[in-house]
Parts: C-alpha cells; sequence; structure tokens
C-alpha cells in the first residue's frame, strides 16, 4: 500500500499524478483487434522449466542476448517476489514460473529510467495494473516493449511470507525453490507444486487440488483486495503483447507433449516485431480472441472473492496460515482429499481426471 515519507515530500504532487489508480492510463488498443496466436518454446528445456509454453523465456533471452535489458518478476534468494531490471542473462533462470504473489516494485522504476537513458531496448513484463503504473511514468516509448500477463489476481506477500514459514517449520528447514505449477509427473495439464529445502527435504504435492497454498489462491480467499474489482480488463490492458496458458486446443497439447502452450495475444505493431523476432524458436499456429476467452476469462473479468477474507486475515493474525486456511480456506471432503492422495501416489490421478472430464 502506497505511502508518502513527508520527510523527504517536496510537495510536488507528483506521486499522486502518476498513481496508476488515480489516474488511469489511457488505453490505445481495443482487445477484439488483437491477433491471437498459440505457441510453445521449441527448445525441451525451457519449455519443461517454465509454467507454460516458456514464450516468455525466448523473448527474455532474445533481449538479454542482444545487449538489451529485461525488467520483470524473480525470486531473491528468500524467495521474495520482486521486479528487477538487469541485462545479466545469469538472472534469466530466476525469472522463470509464475510466482501469484504480489511483487515488489521499488527497485525497477530506477533501473528502466537508466536503461532508457543509455538508450538500451527493454522487455517488461509484468501485470495489466503493473503496466498501468509502467505506462504511466514511462508512457508509450519506442525502445521500450511491454508484455502483460493473463492474471488472475495476486496474493498478499504476508500470507506468502507466513505459509513458508510454516512449511520451513514442518520441514525443519529454509526454503531454497518454490515452484507453483511444476511440471513433474503429469505435465502441464495437471502441474505439481514443488518446495525444496536446505536439509535435502521436499514437499510435492498436486497444485490445484491438494497443496495447501495453489488450492487456496485458486479458492480466491487471500488476493489482494484490488483484484476483486480489477480496473485493467479487456480494453484496458495497455500492453503491447499479452501471454498467458492457452487450453484452447488437445491436438496442440499433444504436439508440445502436454509441456505448456502459451496463449498470445498481439496488440501493437510492437508486438508483431516481437512474434517476428521469435517465431524460429517457438512452434506457433493462429487462433482467435474467442477460444483464448474460452479458458481465459480474468481477460476480460474480476476474479471473484471467495469465503469469509476479513476472518480469515484476523485469524491469520491470531494463529497463523494453517490454521486460518482449516477454519476459511476450501475444503474438500475427506474421503475425495484420501483418494486423490492414493490416486496421485500410484500415479493413476491424470488419467482417471481425463476419463471423468471426458
Amino acid at each position: 500500500m502506497p505511502v508518502v515519507d513527508e520527510s523527504l515530500c517536496s510537495g510536488c504532487g507528483l506521486c499522486e499524478k502518476k498513481c496508476t489508480f488515480m489516474n488511469p492510463y489511457t488505453p490505445y488498443q481495443k482487445l477484439e483487434r488483437s491477433n491471437c496466436y498459440a505457441g510453445f518454446n521449441k527448445t525441451r528445456e525451457e519449455l519443461k522449466e517454465s509454467t507454460s509454453g516458456g514464450i516468455a523465456a525466448i523473448l527474455m533471452d532474445y533481449f538479454l542476448s542482444t545487449g538489451g535489458y529485461v525488467a520483470a518478476c524473480r525470486w531473491t534468494e528468500d524467495l521474495i517476489a520482486e521486479h528487477m531490471c538487469t541485462n545479466d542473462r545469469s538472472k534469466l533462470e530466476s525469472f522463470r514460473g509464475s510466482k501469484y504473489i504480489q511483487s515488489d516494485m521499488t527497485q525497477v522504476f530506477a533501473g528502466i529510467e537508466k536503461a532508457l537513458k543509455d538508450s538500451k531496448k527493454i522487455l517488461f513484463i509484468g501485470t495489466p495494473c503493473q503496466i498501468g503504473a509502467i505506462r504511466n511514468v514511462f508512457g508509450n516509448i519506442d525502445d521500450f516493449y511491454v508484455v502483460g500477463l493473463i492474471c488472475g489476481g495476486v496474493s498478499s506477500p504476508k500470507v506468502w511470507k507466513m505459509f513458508k514459514s510454516e512449511r520451513e517449520k514442518e520441514y525443519g528447514g529454509k526454503m531454497l525453490l518454490a515452484d507453483f505449477r511444476y511440471k513433474g509427473r503429469y505435465g502441464w495439464n495437471t502441474p505439481m507444486a514443488l518446495y525444496l529445502f536446505d536439509n535435502g527435504k521436499k514437499a510435492e504435492k498436486l497444485a490445484y487440488q491438494l497443496d495447501e497454498f495453489v488450492s487456496q489462491y485458486l479458492y480466491g480467499i487471500f488476493k489482494r483486495n484490488s483484484c476483486y474489482q480489477c480496473g485493467y480488463k479487456g480494453d484496458s490492458l495497455n500492453a503491447d503483447m499479452t501471454i498467458g496458458d492457452f487450453w484452447g486446443s488437445s491436438n496442440f497439447r499433444d504436439k508440445s507433449e502436454n509441456m505448456g502452450i502459451s496463449a498470445i495475444l498481439c496488440h501493437t505493431d510492437k508486438a508483431q516485431y516481437l512474434m517476428h523476432l521469435i517465431e524460429k524458436s517457438c512452434d506457433v499456429m493462429q487462433t482467435d480472441l474467442k477460444t483464448i476467452l474460452s479458458k481465459n476469462q480474468p481477460l476480460i473479468k474480476s476474479v471473484e472473492r471467495s469465503g469469509e477474507r476479513e476472518k480469515f486475515f484476523s485469524e491469520l493474525d491470531k494463529t497463523g496460515y494453517d490454521n486460518a486456511v482449516r477454519i476459511y480456506g476450501r475444503k474438500t471432503n475427506r474421503m475425495k482429499y484420501v483418494g486423490m492422495v492414493i490416486l496421485d501416489k500410484i500415479g493413476l490421478f491424470d488419467k482417471i481426471k481425463r476419463m471423468i472430464k471426458d
């Protein structure tokens, strides 16, 4: 939440003029005019390590390998989500994967400003509201390429911090890695949540069904209040390009060997230029907005508030994450829960899930 440091304030009012919620940036492109694609990274290892189709990895690698800069969300060593601006290719791996947590934007503005002053090309990747903020500060500059994410809301950093602390107590070590959509034994279609600790232990559960963080994130009980009434949907995306998961074609999914497919929406000429740059590195097919929207409603509407959010946060402060989720989070029938655990242990969960779905 923004707070003015009165000891440093000169009274210019610039922070209020640039605040993205007080002064929304005027969109310049209709969503319905977007050129739509589905694609995946041809490099198998990059595709496997990415959340969906690995298109962001191709874009970041291109900018960093040609002397440009990337400004995106990464994990710090303490697993804090933060945006940073860098031209260091060794940082590329830390940008991969979905974070689902509101990232710290404190340092990224100064990094972008310096790169622009040095006449460098910059790729910014972030949520639509973060893009609104970036546009308010820097506008639409020729060497500045902005890629938005199909966003289902972000979690409070406080919630993640408490969840992480309780997992570290449970497993007796410091958490070194958090991968909310690890393409483990079932691939992209049924991801795992994976946590690794410094004592060699690991926690691995079905992300959407059994993981105590991801499943509750999807339930919607601890997302930021602004996410339930987001002003950056549809024609207010403000990005040159938008990327996310493409769930619209089982045939194309099979072509990627269930390792992930990205939905790609090109809103501007800059986005079409980016597509031209990466087309040799990915397998692409043209699609339409209707197909993408059929499984990506967060493109056009806010996420729903689920459960008793205020009571959840009150309980969180009193007794911690696990207890707050137990009382106010998404409930799973005990028999169903045990059944999913057993099916996962014998490696049949995804097969049974698809049979039921079909």
